[in-house]
């Protein structure tokens, strides 16, 4: 560098002034003729030997100091200029590293901001939650089935209308019943005690329907069958086991629409641990680029700490 064109130039107008020169062809000869005096030998540990031989001690001591300047000179602005270029070219890439680091983050924020699926464990809770009721419901299920069809079978056996049959039985039941009462009281009263003449009265009506219901019997067997509708009346254990079969229906019925709801919300849950697997796999990738991008912006702002101390010190 010492003896390059650059410096011995630089030297040569500087002793000797730049006007002393007819001609380039002039000052060429002179920082050749520089050249070949000016001695540059390594003396190893960081040191070099510069040696310069004039014709007297003023103007070697002149030549020499000047070399030595300007190459200090030149190596001092070249190194800061180095460190300079060095500190702006990692500036710019810090710049752009943020701005990738941003437009990283953005697409990270945006994706997860767009996807509302949740995460694996998540959708496997809710599985199993609705697996566990679809299990339950169809237990209840079966049990509705099983009463059903009971109820069916009682009410296969029964009449919806009692005959005059039933009638005749409901009377001979409450007779006994009356008189059974009336002979324990006559264990203790007279027959002219009130309460034993009251279940008198009661006996003697109930005696009454019967014989009219006796009466209403014979006439019914002279009448056609019509009659004997008019006379039939709602057999009560069949109205309560038509209700009872008509609740067992309808609440089959609703827990079978349930158990399609749940079924349907099993098939929806499904798709959506598709959706998360799949979009598992590109949240993955947008986070991989993300650290990528963050750790080398973070190198790159250290270098730059680096270069913007290495430029202060050579300053």
């Amino acid at each position: 560098m010492i003896q390059s064109p650059r410096i011995l130039k630089t030297v040569v107008e500087n002793v000797y002034g730049i006007d002393s020169f007819e001609s380039a062809e002039e000052l060429g000869q002179q920082i050749n003729s520089l050249r070949s005096k000016v001695q540059v030998r390594g003396l190893g540990a960081g040191y070099i030997k510069v040696a310069y031989s004039d014709s007297t001690a003023d103007d070697a001591y002149r030549v020499i100091n000047e070399v030595v300047d300007v190459f200090i000179r030149a190596s001092t602005d070249e190194q800061r200029t180095e460190s300079r270029e060095a500190f702006l070219f990692i500036d710019n890439q810090v710049k752009q590293y943020k701005d990738q680091l941003l437009l990283a983050e953005e697409r990270l924020k945006n994706f997860r901001s767009q996807n509302f699926d949740g995460r694996d464990g998540d959708v496997d809770s809710s599985i199993s939650r609705i697996r566990s009721q679809i299990e339950e419901l169809k237990i209840s299920i079966d049990e509705d089935e099983t009463s059903i069809v009971a109820v069916q079978r009682q009410l296969s056996n029964e009449s919806e209308f009692s005959s005059q049959k039933y009638k005749a039985d409901v009377y001979g039941e409450r007779l006994k019943s009356l008189e059974a009462s009336r002979n324990n009281l006559l264990l203790t009263y007279t027959e002219d005690y009130p309460d034993v003449v009251s279940l008198t009265y009661q006996i003697e009506d109930i005696r009454d329907a019967m014989r009219q219901a006796d009466a209403n019997k014979n006439s019914d067997n002279d009448n056609s069958g019509a009659g004997n509708e008019q006379e039939a009346v709602l057999n009560p254990l069949y109205q309560e086991l038509r209700s009872s079969l008509s609740n067992a229906i309808t609440r089959k019925q609703t827990k079978e629409k349930r158990l399609s709801a749940l079924r349907g919300l099993m098939d929806k849950e499904f798709d959506r641990r598709k959706r998360i697997a799949e979009r598992g796999a590109e949240e993955a990738e947008l986070t991989r680029d993300y650290t990528v991008t963050k750790r080398i912006y973070e190198d790159m702002l250290e270098r730059k700490e680096k270069a913007r101390l290495s430029m202060t010190l050579n300053v």
